[in-house]
């Protein structure tokens, strides 16, 4: 039940005209949809409702995963994925490995997983003689989700919302991130990567050991942002920004209770 795209030159995955295409999950297993080795990948104009693969069966990196995923990206060098909507899922909506070029993630929703263990996003492992690859997540929501399990595996923490993970160019510019829950970086956690946040709301989410955003040996800025009632369950700190090791600055933002 997990959909595999192998060694082509572009795909395209897209509703008609007006509509977006609804793809459900539900009746059956829940299924994943993985792309490797594919130069150009564009998803627009869908939504995936109760979908989630466990353990995908492609690529070079699945062993590392026990998580279910919808959306699996490796080794590719252009991925486009706007207009689309993901819900009632479970484990991590968006999972990309292993970047060549762009991953550009503009008008998507995430919200409502399935089961009590989720997140949306997680971008890692870049080749290491691949050109700087460059994320953009805009206009995005990440919203009622929860990720449980304290996860380091070498490479960093996952959070409910975005993880990046060794990534040298990130901007996340008019996205929300609302009611989530994970014990580090319940929005966005960060690990070794240069990040800006532009123009996001975060409010009412919660982590249990650190806070909202979590910066690990990373480059932030973060601008014109607002953060309101970001609390720590329990024992903890930086309920809106926890650095460890790195370098953080702020531009016009605001913080509420």
């Amino acid at each position: 039940h997990f959909c595999s795209v192998f060694n082509v030159s572009a795909i395209l995955i897209a509703g008609v005209g007006l509509d977006k295409a609804v793809i459900r999950c539900d009746d059956e297993k829940p299924r994943g949809f993985g792309f490797l080795s594919v130069r150009n990948v564009t998803i627009e104009k869908v939504t995936f409702v109760g979908c989630g693969q466990e353990k995908p069966q492609i690529g070079s990196r699945e062993e590392n995963f026990i998580t279910p995923i919808v959306l699996y990206f490796e080794a590719t060098s252009v991925v486009t994925v706007q207009q689309v909507e993901i819900t009632r899922f479970i484990g991590i909506a968006i999972v990309a490995f292993a970047l060549e070029g762009s991953v550009t993630i503009r008008n998507v929703h995430i919200w409502m997983c399935a089961s009590g263990n989720c997140s949306g996003v997680l971008i890692t492992s870049n080749p290491p003689n691949a050109a700087v690859p460059y994320v953009r997540l805009q206009l995005c929501s990440f919203r009622d989700m929860r990720f449980e399990t304290h996860i380091e595996d070498g490479v960093g923490y996952i959070g409910a919302g975005v993880t990046l993970l060794e990534q040298r160019s990130v901007i996340v510019i008019d996205c929300q991130f609302e009611h989530l829950e994970a014990p580090v970086g319940s929005a966005i956690s960060a690990k070794a990567s240069t990040v800006a946040v532009v123009n996001s709301t975060f409010a009412n989410n919660i982590g249990y050991k650190i806070g909202t955003i979590f910066s690990n040996g990373s480059t932030m800025e973060v601008t014109n942002s607002t953060f309101t009632a970001n609390v720590i369950n329990g024992t903890g700190e930086g309920g809106a920004i926890h650095a460890y090791n790195s370098k953080i600055k702020t531009f016009g933002c605001r913080f509420e209770n």
